[in-house]
């Protein structure tokens, strides 16, 4: 849950792709995100 919360922060001022690649959780944090709707390509 925490995590939503700190990629809508990043996602104003940064690239969303990058900094959940560099969370090191990629596979789940971007199908988690999509899940959620946070990413919309």
């Amino acid at each position: 849950e925490n995590y939503k919360i700190l990629v809508l922060e990043y996602c104003e001022g940064g690239n969303l792709w990058e900094y959940l690649v560099r969370r090191g959780g990629k596979s789940k944090s971007l199908k988690e995100a999509e899940a959620v709707g946070i990413i919309k390509q």
